[in-house]
């Protein structure tokens, strides 16, 4: 049907993590504000992000969960299955080039596109993000 509306994409919305995170914290805080532990996104892997709020208020995933179920008997690593994410430095890269590394982002961001959400996550993020 022609209404003269462009068509719209789905909605995403934001878990109660991160609604909270958004309208209790004051961004002081040196922790993270949201921390989502093990969540089960097999089934759901949009159910855990923030949604339209933005990379700002997204969770600290905590322990992916595998959707393999396990057996019985089966013994669990917590060290290895806790574990966040994309925390450790690449092999090669010390601490100096890393901040480098920020440093051109954070200065490069005036003169990139104001949409790139890529650039505008790691400039805005919570700092410890970043650390």
């Amino acid at each position: 049907m022609r209404t003269g509306y462009l068509p719209q994409g789905p909605i995403h919305y934001p878990t109660l993590g991160s609604l909270f995170s958004k309208e209790l914290s004051d961004g002081t805080s040196p922790l993270p504000d949201f921390v989502s532990v093990a969540p089960y996104r097999f089934l759901s892997p949009a159910a855990f992000g923030p949604g339209f709020l933005g990379p700002e208020f997204a969770p600290l995933i905590v322990g992916d969960t595998n959707p393999v179920a396990m057996g019985p008997g089966d013994v669990v690593d917590e060290s290895r299955a806790l574990r966040v994410r994309n925390l450790q430095q690449p092999e090669g890269i010390g601490t100096a080039r890393v901040d480098a590394r920020l440093k051109l982002l954070v200065n490069s961001r005036p003169t990139s596109e104001p949409n790139d959400r890529t650039c505008r996550s790691a400039v805005t993020g919570p700092p410890i993000a970043r650390r």
